[in-house]
Protein backbone atom coordinates (compact mmCIF):
# COMPACT_ATOMS: atom_id res chain seq x y z
CA UNK A 1 0.00 0.00 0.00
CA UNK A 2 2.51 2.19 0.63
CA UNK A 3 4.81 1.52 -2.27
CA UNK A 4 1.38 2.84 -4.11
CA UNK A 5 0.70 5.99 -2.31
CA UNK A 6 4.78 6.59 -3.18
CA UNK A 7 3.68 5.85 -7.03
CA UNK A 8 0.46 8.16 -6.97
CA UNK A 9 2.39 10.99 -5.43
CA UNK A 10 5.11 10.86 -8.11
CA UNK A 11 2.44 10.86 -10.85
CA UNK A 12 1.24 13.85 -9.35
CA UNK A 13 4.54 15.54 -9.24
CA UNK A 14 5.16 14.61 -12.46
CA UNK A 15 1.74 16.21 -13.77
CA UNK A 16 1.78 18.74 -11.57
CA UNK A 17 5.23 19.80 -13.03
CA UNK A 18 4.50 19.14 -16.55
CA UNK A 19 1.01 21.66 -15.62
CA UNK A 20 2.78 24.35 -14.09
CA UNK A 21 5.06 25.14 -17.15
CA UNK A 22 3.14 24.25 -20.07
CA UNK A 23 4.40 25.58 -23.68
CA UNK A 24 7.63 26.99 -22.49
CA UNK A 25 10.68 25.84 -23.03
CA UNK A 26 12.71 23.68 -20.66
CA UNK A 27 15.14 26.35 -19.50
CA UNK A 28 11.83 29.16 -18.76
CA UNK A 29 10.52 26.31 -16.66
CA UNK A 30 13.32 25.60 -14.42
CA UNK A 31 13.70 29.66 -14.45
CA UNK A 32 10.09 29.71 -13.13
CA UNK A 33 10.18 26.48 -10.74
CA UNK A 34 13.67 27.55 -9.36
CA UNK A 35 12.32 31.49 -8.55
CA UNK A 36 9.04 30.44 -7.20
CA UNK A 37 11.51 27.56 -4.95
CA UNK A 38 13.14 30.44 -3.98
CA UNK A 39 10.55 32.85 -2.91
CA UNK A 40 8.45 29.67 -1.12
CA UNK A 41 12.04 28.18 0.48
CA UNK A 42 14.07 31.20 1.37
CA UNK A 43 17.19 29.89 0.27
CA UNK A 44 19.68 32.48 -0.95
CA UNK A 45 21.43 33.08 -4.15
CA UNK A 46 24.35 30.48 -4.36
CA UNK A 47 22.02 27.98 -3.72
CA UNK A 48 20.01 29.40 -6.79
CA UNK A 49 22.51 29.03 -8.54
CA UNK A 50 22.95 24.90 -7.59
CA UNK A 51 19.28 24.40 -7.95
CA UNK A 52 18.27 25.78 -11.08
CA UNK A 53 20.52 23.34 -13.31
CA UNK A 54 19.56 20.49 -11.43
CA UNK A 55 15.31 21.74 -11.92
CA UNK A 56 16.48 21.96 -15.67
CA UNK A 57 17.96 18.34 -15.92
CA UNK A 58 14.96 17.45 -14.26
CA UNK A 59 12.59 19.03 -16.37
CA UNK A 60 14.35 18.30 -19.80
CA UNK A 61 14.05 14.50 -18.52
CA UNK A 62 10.38 14.89 -17.72
CA UNK A 63 9.60 16.23 -21.18
CA UNK A 64 11.55 12.92 -22.42
CA UNK A 65 9.27 11.06 -20.34
CA UNK A 66 6.17 12.65 -21.76
CA UNK A 67 7.07 10.18 -24.89
CA UNK A 68 7.11 7.25 -23.29
CA UNK A 69 4.56 4.52 -24.18
CA UNK A 70 4.51 2.73 -20.78
CA UNK A 71 2.76 4.35 -17.66
CA UNK A 72 4.29 2.16 -15.48
CA UNK A 73 7.56 2.46 -17.25
CA UNK A 74 7.16 6.19 -17.55
CA UNK A 75 6.41 6.50 -13.71
CA UNK A 76 9.09 4.72 -12.95
CA UNK A 77 11.79 6.34 -14.59
CA UNK A 78 10.08 9.50 -13.04
CA UNK A 79 9.90 8.32 -9.22
CA UNK A 80 13.82 7.94 -9.60
CA UNK A 81 14.09 11.08 -11.30
CA UNK A 82 12.33 12.30 -8.33
CA UNK A 83 14.29 10.54 -6.04
CA UNK A 84 17.58 11.79 -7.59
CA UNK A 85 16.70 15.40 -7.43
CA UNK A 86 15.81 14.98 -4.15
CA UNK A 87 19.59 13.82 -3.16
CA UNK A 88 20.81 16.87 -4.61
CA UNK A 89 18.62 18.96 -2.89
CA UNK A 90 19.59 17.15 0.46
CA UNK A 91 23.37 18.33 -0.24
CA UNK A 92 22.86 21.74 -1.14
CA UNK A 93 19.96 23.41 1.44
CA UNK A 94 20.00 23.34 4.65
CA UNK A 95 18.32 20.70 7.02
CA UNK A 96 15.41 23.34 7.81
CA UNK A 97 15.81 24.05 3.63
CA UNK A 98 15.17 20.87 2.54
CA UNK A 99 12.10 20.39 5.19
CA UNK A 100 10.75 23.43 3.63
CA UNK A 101 11.39 21.69 0.47
CA UNK A 102 9.59 18.84 0.93
CA UNK A 103 6.59 20.44 1.91
CA UNK A 104 6.28 22.59 -1.05
CA UNK A 105 6.49 19.36 -2.91
CA UNK A 106 3.42 18.07 -0.77
CA UNK A 107 1.34 21.50 -1.33
CA UNK A 108 2.03 21.66 -5.20
CA UNK A 109 1.05 17.87 -5.06
CA UNK A 110 -2.02 18.88 -3.18
CA UNK A 111 -3.16 21.89 -5.43
CA UNK A 112 -2.35 19.76 -8.54
CA UNK A 113 -4.71 17.24 -7.42
CA UNK A 114 -7.20 19.70 -6.37
CA UNK A 115 -6.99 21.28 -9.78
CA UNK A 116 -7.69 17.81 -11.58
CA UNK A 117 -10.12 16.89 -9.64
CA UNK A 118 -12.01 20.45 -10.71
CA UNK A 119 -11.48 19.90 -14.34
CA UNK A 120 -13.34 16.34 -14.40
Amino acid sequence: MNHLKGFFFTALTFFAIIGYAQEKTPEEKATALTKDMKSKIGFNDDAYTKIYPINLHFLKETDILKKEESKAEKFKKLKQLDEDRDTEFKKILTEEEFKKFKDYKVKNRKKFKNSFRERR
